[in-house]
């Protein structure tokens, strides 16, 4: 991140040591600073969000993808190259579908939007009966989490069962980060929270499983506060304690 060069990004495949820091500076005429998304999201929730006055945290960013944010002494730490904190794509089941990253089995591609939908669609190809098929007018391409959420609210099993299943793996995921680093609160934020009441019980029961009994008693995990606005006020925030 200091170095404002991008070596590689699983959803740009053709961005190879990218020098974005510097072709931006040229561009714009001003001081740039790089770190992504989900690093800005974490600190906008820790510096204006659900994680003021706590020095240590996780965040989830739950969209099209699960991007992952650490807090640690109240800085967002990036790892020894910069690459810190992809908690995406923690394994949470070897034998698992392949991810954008090329791995197999991610908690992205269970509990991200992508994954969701990806397990609506091979369900309805086995012939499994769901009320997303309505919903889609009948095409799986039109399926978005949006509707499985929808379908979920009206009773659909099918639905139910996937917004479970990413509750699970996520569960899985977050024990891990706790048992690991002992952070003083988990955040999840991101458009997939909207679904809160339906996956979270299942996460909450993996987490309360696999977690020492010490640790899930002082962990808090919450939903985030800045709704759509985490990164960007998080992107200010990191932007000014580089000029000050």
């Amino acid at each position: 991140m200091e170095l404002g060069i991008i070596a590689t990004s699983p959803n740009f495949p053709g961005w190879k040591n990218i020098p974005l820091k510097s072709l931006i500076e040229k561009s714009l005429h001003h001081p740039v600073f790089l770190d992504n998304d989900a690093n800005s999201a974490a600190y906008g929730e820790k510096w204006m969000g659900a994680g003021k006055r706590i020095s240590s945290m996780i965040c989830l960013t739950m969209g099209t993808g699960i991007g992952g944010g650490i807090i640690l002494d109240n800085k967002v730490w990036h790892g020894a190259h910069g690459m810190g904190g992809e908690l995406g794509h923690i394994t949470v089941n070897p034998y698992g579908p392949r991810c954008n990253c090329g791995n197999y089995g991610c908690l992205e591609s269970y509990s991200s939007a992508t994954g969701m939908v990806r397990s609506a669609v091979e369900s309805i190809s086995a012939g499994k009966m769901t009320k997303l098929k309505k919903l889609s007018s009948g095409k799986t391409g039109n399926i978005t989490a949006k509707m499985i959420y929808e379908a979920a609210t009206q009773g659909d099993r099918l639905s139910i069962s996937i917004l479970r299943e990413a509750g699970k793996y996520l569960g899985i995921a977050i024990a891990g980060f706790i048992n690991i680093l002992n952070p003083e609160m988990i955040v999840l934020t991101g458009e997939v929270t909207g679904a809160w009441d339906f996956f979270f019980p299942s996460a909450k029961e993996e987490i309360e499983h696999r977690t020492y009994t010490t640790l899930i008693k002082q962990t808090k995990i919450v939903r985030g506060k800045l709704k759509g606005t985490a990164g960007t006020i998080g992107a200010a925030g990191l932007a000014w304690n580089k000029l000050k």
